[in-house]
C-alpha cells in the first residue's frame, strides 16, 4: 500500500503511454517525410481529462492514488476501444474489471502485438466467458513476461477490489516500461 503514495499527477502527467494514438509506429524507420510534416495539434478531450486535476481529491471512497489509477484505466480504454465493445467508464475495481476487457485494453495499449488477447469474449454471457477472458489475460502477461500471482478466479468471482487494487497498479508500474521510447536504425552495407 506504500506504493501508492507514488502514484501523483505530477508522475501521471509524464508516464509514457499516455498519448492519444500510440506514441511509436514499429513498423519501420522513421520516414525523412515524417519529420519534416510534423504538425502540433492540440491533446484530446479524453486526454486532457485524465491529466486535469479537477475532481481528483472530491471522492470520499478513493484517494488521489486510486482515483489516478481509475482515470488510467479510463484513459486505456478509450484509446485501445475503436468501437469493439460500448463505451464505458471505470468507477469501481471488482465488478468493472470482472469481465477483463477493460485490462486487456490496457495491455493492448501498451503492448499491441500481444497476441493472447487478440480473441477477447464479449459480451460475457456465462461463467465460462468471464474464466475465458480472465485466462488470457494471465497468458498475455506471461507473453510479455510479465509475472503477478494473480490467478483467473481472482479476477472473475466476486473480485476483491483490494486485490485488483494491487493488480492495477502492478500493471500501472510495469507496463509503461513496454512504450518504445526511439526508434533505433540500424544501416546495413
Amino acid at each position: 500500500i506504500f506504493l501508492l503514495n507514488r502514484i501523483t499527477l505530477k508522475a501521471f502527467k509524464v508516464l509514457p503511454g499516455l498519448a492519444e494514438l500510440h506514441d511509436h509506429s514499429m513498423s519501420g524507420p522513421p520516414e525523412e517525410t515524417d519529420a519534416i510534416v510534423e504538425v502540433k495539434k492540440p491533446p484530446c478531450p479524453e486526454l486532457l481529462s485524465a491529466v486535469d486535476a479537477k475532481g481528483l481529491a472530491d471522492s470520499n471512497v478513493y484517494s488521489v492514488p486510486e482515483a489516478i489509477l481509475l482515470r488510467w484505466l479510463n484513459f486505456h480504454y478509450w484509446r485501445g476501444n475503436k468501437d469493439r465493445y460500448p463505451p464505458r467508464t471505470v468507477v469501481r475495481f471488482d465488478t468493472d474489471l470482472e469481465d477483463s476487457v477493460v485490462l486487456a485494453l490496457v495491455i493492448q495499449s501498451h503492448v499491441p502485438e500481444c497476441q493472447a488477447l487478440q480473441q477477447m469474449r464479449y459480451p460475457c454471457t456465462s461463467i465460462e466467458h468471464y474464466e475465458e477472458n480472465a485466462v488470457r489475460i494471465i497468458a498475455a502477461l506471461q507473453e510479455i513476461g510479465l509475472v503477478h500471482p494473480i490467478q483467473p478466479t481472482d479476477i472473475i468471482s466476486s473480485p476483491q477490489a483490494k486485490d485488483m487494487l494491487l493488480f492495477v497498479m502492478f500493471l500501472y508500474m510495469n507496463l509503461p516500461h513496454y512504450v518504445p521510447k526511439t526508434v533505433i536504425v540500424f544501416s546495413t552495407m
